[in-house]
């Protein structure tokens, strides 16, 4: 976590604010240091919504694939004991096997797109967008500890995938509260940026015109006429 502090014991031309990082024994200085500082959080946590959304979008598309597929479940060479929950579930629901598959897939596929979408404002350090994600990452955290006790019960060869997801997910959530936390004064340096723009471009200008009584040097001789 990182906080802002008036930069008055330092000297070093601007009135940007200093910001001491915890992570670090060093002053980050200017407004643009202190926002990418500010932003590594954010930025973390939408590269892995970015990974986890692909995946689960990828995984929604196979799945929802499948059902359109003309072929029965027996020629998908599905374990046994899935095909007979399969066709439990179409004599209790009603459902056809083909349409549970599409059904699952938009599933899958609907929360993974929304993550995507919100790991591009995530990135820029919103607040809404952070608990947003947080939410659904919370959800998705929900159903993964399920599965994991459910391949806990499987065996130990199918806690994997789970025990990866989980850790990934959990990995995310920490991101993206501190995200959030940081999310006030990510806006404040922002609103200190564009209070200051103009003051540094008048300070530019100024910087660039001569002083009075200060040595010019003369202008360059005309061209030569033929």
């Amino acid at each position: 976590m990182a906080r802002l502090v008036p930069a008055n014991s330092v000297n070093h031309g601007t009135n940007f604010r200093v910001m001491r990082c915890r992570d670090q024994d060093s002053f980050v200085f200017g407004a643009d240091e202190v926002l990418y500082a500010l932003l590594r959080p954010a930025q973390r946590a939408s590269v892995l919504m970015f990974i986890i959304g692909g995946l689960f979008l990828i995984c929604g598309l196979f799945i929802g694939l499948i059902g359109t597929l003309p072929m029965t479940p027996e020629q998908t060479q599905l374990p046994h004991d899935m095909l007979s929950q399969l066709h439990k579930a179409e004599q209790e629901t009603g459902i056809k096997i083909p349409v549970f598959f599409i059904i699952m897939g938009i599933i899958i596929a609907l929360p993974a797109l929304i993550m995507i979408i919100l790991g591009f404002f995530v990135r820029r350090g919103g607040l809404v967008s952070a608990i947003l994600a947080i939410i659904l990452t919370s959800v998705l955290l929900l159903m993964s500890g399920f599965n994991v006790l459910a391949a806990l019960r499987a065996g130990p060869a199918q806690l994997v995938v789970p025990v990866i997801l989980l850790v990934m997910l959990i990995l995310l959530e920490t991101w993206l509260i501190q995200a959030a936390r940081r999310s006030r004064e990510i806006r404040a340096v922002q609103l200190t940026q564009q209070r200051q723009y103009p003051q540094a471009m008048q300070h530019q200008y100024q910087y660039q015109q001569p002083y009075p009584g200060q040595w010019q040097a003369p202008p360059p001789p005309p061209p030569p006429t033929n």
